[in-house]
């Protein structure tokens, strides 16, 4: 019996560091950077 209470014990406070550690991601605007101009054979 105690054995099974540590196992949820341990789950419960995993799960609340996980989610404690998780930041909005991303913090940041994401830049994308395309190496070649827009248009091309297939836009014809």
């Amino acid at each position: 019996m105690l054995n099974a209470f540590m196992r949820c014990l341990v789950a419960t406070l995993l799960a609340l560091l996980v989610t404690a550690a998780h930041a909005a991601y991303p913090e940041r605007p994401i830049t994308l950077i395309v190496p070649w101009g827009a248009g091309g054979g297939t836009d014809a």
